[in-house]
């Protein structure tokens, strides 16, 4: 048996989804290839590349590369009037964020004029939502075509009406959690056949094999280590609410130090108001790092206090390192840990984000009991 899987890119959490979803399957006696639609930026080494670059002009399609320009540069000029409009209505600058990435994917989609012949694999496999899923309904030709969907649909606030006319054509569509495919089914209940709870694949050894990769930063154990890996954009993960309670654990006089692996669009933000509030010396902005896990392993709490997420991998890292985790109540949390025995849960609002990491710093007992569960 063999598969495809559709990527746009291999960056962040996606890119562990990917290496993990590839490493599982090859090690269960599935062959699998991996045809890129973007640039490619990595590749896993011993899978088939199928190189498909859509934003380039190629003889297959008359879509131009600098039409896709000209599509993005409309758009991030109406998100910067729109943010600044509507700054404090952070729900509606979601949905305007995550409407003009679907817009502009479907519009990108209409243009490419030809169809690639996947049919000489058993399934094809998009590996994210909107780009990828479109483009594997629109212009694939495969026996199965298995679409993903990563965030909870609802409170990612997807477009419906965008979304159906590409899921019609796909035979499944993965939700990363059972809680998430509730949400997809409750978008789409026409859909709701073909819609299935499929957890991320986590390759346990691999994790614990990376985790013990030398790393140039030795952590001061005298000083409680705070890790946050994500990417930085504010839409889902609360970025500024994160920067708002490390300023108000330095106010409150704890003794911490607050590490985020990643990169993204709002790091200049976030470097804005790190050097507003003062608190350079409690929050560190490590990058982007493609193998942040020994790093997770050597912290004392992993925090990820996003508005919502779909099963996030970072978390199930952290766990499989020992590092407990305290993540707020997103609908997929109770499918990643049990609260109190594994890691915290804590509902998604600042004051009981901060009541419960000045607990677990001053309890160390505790935090102690949670490492060994």
């Amino acid at each position: 048996m063999k598969v495809c899987i559709i990527c746009k890119n291999r960056l962040g959490g996606f890119k562990s989804f990917v290496d993990n979803l590839c490493y599982i399957l090859n090690k269960n006696g599935i062959a699998v290839a991996i045809m890129y639609i973007g640039k490619n930026t990595s590749n896993i080494e011993g899978f088939e590349v199928i190189e498909e670059d859509i934003t380039k002009d190629n003889k297959k399609t008359k879509f131009s590369g600098l039409l896709f320009i000209s599509f993005q540069f409309i758009r991030k000029c109406f998100k910067k009037i729109f943010v600044i409009l509507n700054r404090k209505d952070r729900k509606a600058v979601l949905k305007y964020n995550i409407f003009g990435s679907q817009y502009t994917s479907a519009k990108m989609i209409e243009k490419l004029d030809f169809v690639i012949d996947l049919s000489s694999f058993d399934a094809v496999i998009s590996s994210e939502e909107v780009m990828c899923n479109y483009f594997l309904s629109k212009n694939v030709i495969a026996k199965k075509k298995i679409g993903y969907v990563h965030p909870d649909y609802m409170m990612a606030c997807f477009d419906h009406v965008i979304d159906r006319r590409y899921f019609r054509n796909l035979d499944y569509i993965c939700a990363v959690s059972q809680a998430n495919a509730k949400s997809l089914a409750l978008a789409h209940p026409n859909f709701k056949n073909k819609i299935k709870g499929v957890r991320n694949p986590v390759d346990v050894y691999s994790i614990l094999s990376k985790s013990n990769d030398i790393v140039s930063i030795q952590f001061d154990r005298k000083v409680f280590n705070i890790i946050t890996v994500c990417r930085l954009d504010n839409t889902s993960k609360a970025l500024d609410r994160l920067i708002l309670i490390v300023k108000k654990l330095k106010e409150d006089g704890l003794d911490f130090i607050w590490r985020i692996v990643g990169d993204g669009p709002y790091r200049e933000e976030m470097e804005r108001q790190i050097n507003e509030y003062n608190i350079g010396d409690k929050v560190l902005l490590m990058g982007h790092n493609d193998n942040p896990i020994p790093y997770v392993k050597q912290s004392s709490l992993f925090v990820l206090q996003s508005y919502y997420e779909g099963y996030p991998l970072s978390v199930c890292e952290s766990l499989i390192v020992n590092t407990p985790a305290l993540i707020t109540n997103f609908p997929s949390c109770h499918e990643l840990i049990e609260n109190g025995v594994t890691g915290i849960i804590v509902n998604n609002d600042f004051s009981s984000i901060y009541k419960a990491l000045v607990s677990i710093m001053k309890d160390k007992d505790r935090l102690s009991q949670i490492r060994l569960n």
